[in-house]
């Protein structure tokens, strides 16, 4: 399989791996990027339906996977769904033919601000019902939506694609469970990689625990391997790595090499299997959604918004 490799992507995407039930997000958008329509509120149970914006059978799935609250057209010819799904207001995007649902967040392709979070906001400002943990959500004045997907309890099952995650090499800071860890698939020489690690340092002071999978898909793979296989050897010089420190470079050994050849045979598989794109872009992220229940991937790390999505605010 041939594939290119990029160093400075901004797709966001849900991790689609078979047993996931909704598709993965793309960057869908328009000529001067994305933007509102006038949006239609939709009374809850309701499947009537004056705009036309939806047929009468898509309301009906829709509402299999949570009450919907409102729907408004978007660029890229989607639809826009507020909707409670496991007690936590969600936006999830339809296409115009109806045959894919959408989950993630959406971003402005003139901008890159999140076009998902200001939905998020008017849905709490208009008062949501109780969320999961019985306390009624705030109502009224500018109210911060946080995400913090990877937070929560998991007492389920964990799914195969973050076990498989948790069994790759690489250099873990923290010691939360596979479930709790953000796994970060990464090349040492890479610019966009070295900002996401300094972006998230204050979330490793804080407690959380990242898990950074070195590979070489930058390309000139000997060089490289030589600055992976360092952090695969010592976990501990993950901090002079993102330096590019040519004093820790090492001679990789068969089973260095094999690590981080199956470590871009999982990114690989997984941005095709996603997204649909030979194009693998580093760093990409992993984690399982708490809110969903369900494995995700997502790039643009050095962006505050989306480790706010995946942590929270902190």
């Amino acid at each position: 399989m041939k594939t290119k490799s990029l160093g400075n992507s901004n797709k966001k995407s849900s991790f689609k791996f078979p047993h996931v039930a909704l598709a993965a997000l793309l960057g869908f958008g328009a000529a001067g990027g994305w933007f509102y329509y006038e949006s239609h509120n939709v009374p809850t149970g309701v499947t009537s339906n004056s705009t036309n914006l939806y047929s009468e059978n898509l309301f009906a799935q829709m509402s299999k996977l949570g009450q919907v609250s409102n729907v408004q057209p978007m660029a890229g010819e989607l639809l826009a769904w507020t909707m409670l799904i496991n007690g936590q207001p969600q936006v999830v995007f339809t296409t115009k033919d109806e045959k894919v649902v959408i989950t993630g967040n959406a971003f402005d392709t003139a901008t890159m601000d999140s076009v998902s979070l200001p939905i998020l906001q008017k849905a709490q400002q208009g008062g949501a019902p109780a969320n999961s943990t019985g306390v009624a959500a705030p109502t009224g004045g500018n109210v911060a939506v946080d995400f913090a997907e990877i937070v929560g309890k998991w007492d389920k099952e964990v799914p195969p694609s973050i076990s498989l995650l948790d069994k790759l090499k690489g250099a873990k800071e923290g010691n939360a469970s596979a479930v709790d860890t953000l796994y970060i698939v990464f090349d040492p020489r890479c610019s966009n990689c070295h900002d996401a690690y300094r972006a998230t340092r204050k979330y490793v002071e804080k407690g959380f625990s990242i898990k950074w999978i070195p590979t070489t898909l930058l390309g000139k793979h000997e060089e490289g391997a030589k600055l992976a296989a360092a952090v695969l050897r010592d976990p501990k010089q993950l901090e002079r790595a993102f330096s590019k420190d040519p004093n820790i470079v090492v001679n990789p050994t068969p089973e260095e090499k094999k690590a981080l050849e199956e470590n871009v045979q999982f990114l690989t598989e997984a941005t095709v299997q996603s997204t649909g794109s030979q194009t693998i872009a580093v760093p990409t992220a992993f984690y399982l959604n708490k809110k969903t229940g369900e494995p995700k991937m997502t790039t643009g790390l050095s962006d505050e918004s989306i480790l706010e999505m995946i942590f929270g605010k902190i």
